[in-house]
């Protein structure tokens, strides 16, 4: 019999047992009575209510095991890490440190003491207890994500990689732990040493399915396509039912602007999941960039069917009906997408733009002021917020405006002109000279935009004048 075909069987006996263990303990529970249980039988129903979020459940199996089994160690620090998820931190660290009196070495301990650390944000003491762990650690592999991630929170982004790495190389690694070592890499410029350590596993094992998966993520990071196209070939050689391959795929041809080929294998990923939103969500797109509003439309609203609380797929509803100046239609779309993502600056974006086209001057100006605070550097909100004043003749606010977003865009020749207008409709003629030869000193070439916004101003000598010093 194939390891793959035993493998199957121990499972199947495993959640078979896991679910008569699991009807008898509930059985219990409902009619109140104790029964027997070894103690594998009740670290599993343990276990399970814990990979269900159920908590309490958890907790209570727990304290029953420990009334069954008092010095088994096993379940006092299980109680521990129930209490973590609970959210109960003093009473888990009270039993934290009782056990630890007499078992100050154990690794399980240690990691559940830096779970509890960096659920109240203390990154460098969940460090300090994962690399306590390590020292009698039997499985170092999963401390090594964990404290990877932990260093990360730190800042200490050098060590988060050595472990990440670490990680990787011990045959853990998958597609998001490669997504993130990719990103760590790009912050520190250094994305050679992703691409030396991903040939050296695939040298190692050439038909390691996550190296050849890694190494396309980062010749796509580097733009190179081809070269990520052929990484990801052998990825479907070696596993043509990965999602992920075809996911890449897709986000490859839509990079290169090849909307029909990144369709297929979007359609292909969602085949392989039926419940997967961000394939949707992509088609979507793509048939947004192909002019096709309809269709991107119909499959936007089966990624929200399928998941409601997908925030994307109602604001690009939301954005789709703009094109139509359906405003109102557009409004309840873009307000659903709020309700998910209340701190995303480009759905309040939209939604201001939607007010202000429907001249809602008071609601567009409340959208465009929670865009500056969420997001400053979106240079187009400055312009678009300063011309919503402009427009309702409020010239000396758009004024306060721009300067404002000039603090953040000191470069942005096209917030210099839009200065100029607003100071000199507001009769401020000094300080627009002023502006109006900053933004020549940047780009000579965009001060058109001035003409497009006071078609009077060629009028004035002392605009032409300044404009012709900068010329050449």
């Amino acid at each position: 019999m194939s390891r793959n075909k035993n493998n199957e069987n121990d499972n199947e006996f495993f959640h078979k047992n896991l679910k008569d263990s699991l009807n008898r303990y509930e059985e219990m529970q409902k009619k109140n009575n104790s029964a027997f249980f070894d103690t594998e039988e009740l670290m599993d129903i343990c276990d399970y209510y814990i990979s269900n979020d159920e908590y309490q459940k958890s907790f209570d199996a727990c304290k029953y095991a420990m009334g069954l089994y008092p010095n088994n160690t096993s379940f006092k620090l299980k109680e521990a890490a129930v209490l973590v998820k609970m959210g109960n931190y003093e009473t888990a660290l009270e039993k934290l440190k009782k056990f630890e009196v007499t078992n100050g070495n154990d690794s399980e301990m240690h990691i559940i003491y830096a779970h509890l650390y960096l659920s109240t944000g203390d990154s460098f003491n969940a460090v300090t207890h994962f690399k306590a762990a390590l020292e009698n650690a039997e499985d170092s592999a999963p401390i090594y994500h964990d404290l990877a991630f932990a260093f990360h929170d730190t800042g200490d982004y050098k060590n988060a990689i050595k472990y990440i790495e670490l990680f990787i190389e011990s045959g853990n690694g998958d597609y998001y732990t490669s997504l993130h070592y990719i990103q760590w890499l790009t912050l520190i410029d250094n994305l050679i040493r992703g691409q030396k350590l991903f040939e050296k596993i695939i040298d190692d094992n050439p038909y390691n399915m996550h190296a050849w998966l890694g190494k396309a993520l980062i010749a796509k990071e580097n733009l190179d396509y081809d070269n990520a196209i052929d990484a990801l070939e052998f990825c479907m050689v070696i596993d043509e039912n990965e999602i992920h391959v075809y996911q890449e795929f897709g986000h490859i041809f839509k990079a290169k602007e090849q909307y029909k080929d990144a369709i297929v294998y979007f359609e292909k990923a969602f085949k392989l999941d039926n419940e997967n939103v961000s394939a949707l969500y992509h088609i979507g797109d793509c048939y947004e960039y192909l002019d096709y509003f309809d269709k991107a439309r119909e499959y936007y609203q089966q990624a929200i069917k399928i998941n409601p609380y997908f925030a994307d797929g109602w604001y690009s509803i939301g954005v789709i009906l703009m094109h139509s100046d359906k405003w109102y239609e557009a409004i309840h779309y873009l307000k659903k997408a709020i309700e998910i993502e209340q701190e995303n600056g480009e759905f309040w974006f939209a939604l201001g733009d939607c007010e202000a086209n429907l001249n809602h001057h008071n609601e567009a100006v409340e959208c465009y002021e929670n865009v500056i605070e969420m997001d400053p550097q979106n240079e187009s909100i400055w312009i678009e917020y300063a011309m919503l004043l402009y427009d309702n003749n409020e010239s000396l606010k758009a004024v306060e405006i721009l300067h404002q977003g000039l603090k953040y865009h000191v470069d942005n020749a096209e917030l210099f002109f839009h200065l100029c207008a607003m100071q000199y409709e507001s009769g401020l003629l000094q300080e627009a000279y002023t502006t109006l030869a900053d933004g020549l000193s940047i780009d000579y070439d965009l001060h058109a935009i001035l003409f497009e916004l006071i078609p009077g101003i060629k009028n004035d000598k002392n605009i032409l004048r300044i404009i012709e010093q900068y010329k050449n």
